[in-house]
C-alpha cells in the first residue's frame, strides 16, 4: 500500500491565529469519514455542511477520508484541508486504507486537539488507535449501526466480529452524539456521554419555485440504491398505484448496487413509462428536484434519521416513512404531516399512496405544517453545538505528579525512566499480572521526555512512589508498543 505523502505540504497546520478568529477557543479538528467532498452519501453530506461552518468558527478543521480516481492525495476547500489515502471500492462505497503512521504524521503535523469519527470503517478504527496512542479526545456522532455494515451479502458472514470492533470503538470514545433521540438508549451500557444533535438542513424551503402539475402526480425518493433502502418494496407499491390510477410518476434518484436489479423489476413491471432513474443528483440541485413532486418517500429499514426528509419538508412535501426508521415517530406526525407505515406491507404504502393522489388538499395542508412545525438545525447551529462540545471535552490535561523513584525524579532522566518503566512492565506483562495500561502523548523526544509523550502510559498516576498504577483502561498490544 503506498504511504501517504505530506512532505509536500506545510508543517503545522494547527498552529491558530486568535487574532484572525477572535473566538473563546480556537480548535484544531480532525473530521473522519470515508465520504466527503464531493459527498455521495447523507454522512459525507453532513459532514460537508458542518466543516466549513467549524472553520466560518476560528478553527482549523482537516478531514481525513477515501481517495476516489482522480482525486488528488491533499487539497484544500473552503478552508478545510483534506487529506485522502489509498483506497479500494467496495459494495459501491470507497474505503480508505491508511496506515497507523499516516494517520499519526497528519494528527501531530497539525497539532489536533480532538478527533471526530462520522463513519464505521477500517480509516475510524486507526484513526481511533492513533487518537488513543498521543491522549486526544474524540467524538463519535452516530449515523450507522452494524446492521447498516453487512447489508452486502458476503458481509454477513462477518456480523460478529464487525459487533465486536463496533463495541470495541463505543467502549473508547469520550463522546457520542446521536442524530435522533430515540437511538440514545443505544450507547447507555457505554462509559461516552451521549448528546442528541439533529441532522443540519440548510435548505429554507424557497430555493426554487413549486413546480408541481394538477394532471400528473409525481412520488419522489432521493437516496442511495442499496438493500437498506428498501427500494423493491416502494416499487410494488407504486405498481399497485399505476394500476389503479393514470398519470403517475415516480423519480428516483441517486445511484448504488442494487440500481440494475430495480431497473429489471421496473421493466418487469411495464413501469418503464412511469419510473424515471436520475442517477446521482448533486446536492445543489435537489431544490428544484423537491419543488417538482407532490410526495416523498423514504422506504428504509436502516436509517436513523434520514436527512433527505427534513429536506422534503422544507420544501412543504408531506412525507411517508417506514416504522424501520429510527427516528420516524420524531420525523413525522401521522395524518399531521405525513404517514408512517408498515415496511413489510406493501399494501399499506399502496394504501397512502392512493390517498395522496385522490387529496390534493390534504397534500398541500399536510406539507405546509410539516414546513412550519419542525424547526430544523442548521449546519451553523450544529457547528456551534460541536464548538462547545469540543471546548469542554480539551481542557488542559493534567502534567504527572513526580515521587522518589528513579524512574522518574528528574526531567532530565526521561529515557531512562521510559526504558526502564517499559522493560518492567514488558516482564509483568509476561507473568500475566498486567491488567491494563493508560495511553500518553508522544514518542521518545530529543528532550528525554521518556513514556509521557508517545508510549502507551504504565504510570498514570504515581501514589506512594509505585511506580506501575494499574488502570481501568482497556490493553493495547504489545506489538504496537515494541513496533514504535
Amino acid at each position: 500500500m503506498p504511504a501517504l505523502d505530506v512532505t509536500q505540504q506545510p508543517l503545522n497546520h494547527g498552529k491558530r491565529n486568535q487574532a484572525q478568529h477572535p473566538i473563546q477557543t480556537a480548535l484544531t479538528i480532525a473530521l473522519v469519514t470515508d465520504d466527503f467532498f464531493p459527498a455521495k452519501t447523507g454522512v459525507g453530506v453532513h459532514v460537508q455542511q458542518i466543516a466549513p461552518e467549524l472553520v466560518k468558527k476560528g478553527h482549523t478543521v482537516l478531514v481525513l477520508t477515501s481517495r476516489r480516481p482522480g482525486q488528488p492525495a491533499y487539497e484544500t476547500w473552503n478552508g478545510v484541508h483534506i487529506h485522502r489515502f489509498y483506497s479500494i471500492p467496495l459494495a459501491g462505497f470507497y474505503q480508505a486504507l491508511p496506515s497507523l503512521k499516516d494517520i499519526l504524521v497528519l494528527l501531530r503535523n497539525y497539532q489536533v486537539d480532538v478527533v471526530h469519527f462520522h463513519y464505521l470503517s477500517y480509516l475510524v478504527f486507526k484513526a481511533m488507535q492513533a487518537a488513543q496512542s498521543i491522549q486526544l479526545p474524540t467524538v463519535y456522532t452516530a449515523h450507522m449501526t452494524v446492521d447498516y455494515l453487512i447489508q452486502p451479502l458476503f458481509m454477513k458472514p462477518f456480523h460478529r466480529f464487525l459487533t465486536w470492533g463496533y463495541n470495541w470503538l463505543m467502549r473508547r470514545v469520550d463522546r457520542i452524539v446521536c442524530v435522533s433521540r430515540n437511538q440514545m438508549a443505544e450507547f447507555k451500557p457505554f462509559k461516552a456521554e451521549v448528546r442528541f444533535i439533529s441532522n443540519p438542513i440548510d435548505f429554507k424551503g424557497d430555493e426554487a419555485s413549486d413546480t408541481t402539475r394538477p394532471d400528473q402526480f409525481k412520488v419522489l425518493y432521493v437516496g442511495r440504491l442499496e438493500p437498506k433502502k428498501n427500494l423493491g418494496y416502494l416499487i410494488k407499491a407504486f405498481q399497485l398505484l399505476a394500476a389503479q390510477r393514470p398519470n403517475v410518476e415516480l423519480v428516483i434518484a441517486g445511484t448504488g448496487t442494487e440500481e440494475q436489479d430495480l431497473r429489471r423489476q421496473v421493466i418487469n413491471a411495464n413501469l418503464i413509462d412511469k419510473v424515471t432513474f436520475l442517477g446521482h443528483v448533486p446536492h445543489d440541485q435537489l431544490p428544484a428536484l423537491y419543488a417538482s413532486c407532490d410526495l416523498f418517500v423514504l422506504p428504509s429499514v436502516l436509517d436513523t434519521q434520514g436527512m433527505v426528509v427534513l429536506e422534503a419538508m422544507r420544501f412543504r412535501k408531506p412525507v411517508i416513512v417506514t416504522d424501520k426508521i429510527v427516528s420516524a415517530q420524531e420525523l413525522v406526525d401521522p395524518g399531521v404531516n405525513g404517514f408512517i407505515v408498515d415496511a413489510d406491507s406493501v399494501e399499506d404504502l399502496a394504501d397512502k399512496l392512493t390517498f395522496f393522489y385522490d387529496n390534493p388538499t390534504r397534500r398541500k395542508q399536510m406539507g405546509q405544517t410539516g414546513h412550519d412545525r419542525f424547526q430544523v438545525e442548521t449546519a451553523a447551529s450544529v457547528a456551534k453545538k460541536l464548538s462547545t462540545i469540543y471546548a469542554q471535552h480539551c481542557k488542559p490535561l493534567t502534567p504527572l505528579k513526580t515521587a522518589s523513584s528513579k524512574c522518574h525524579t528528574e526531567e532530565t532522566q526521561g529515557k531512562r525512566r521510559g526504558k526502564g518503566c517499559l522493560l518492567y512492565c514488558w516482564w509483568k506483562l509476561k507473568k500475566r499480572t498486567v491488567e491494563a495500561w493508560g495511553l500518553c502523548r508522544g514518542g521518545f523526544s530529543e528532550k528525554g521526555e521518556g513514556i509521557q509523550r508517545g508510549f502507551p502510559r504504565f504510570l498514570d498516576g504515581v501514589s506512594n512512589g509505585n511506580p506501575l498504577r494499574k488502570c481501568s483502561e482497556p490493553m493495547n498490544k504489545p506489538s504496537d508498543i515494541l513496533r514504535r
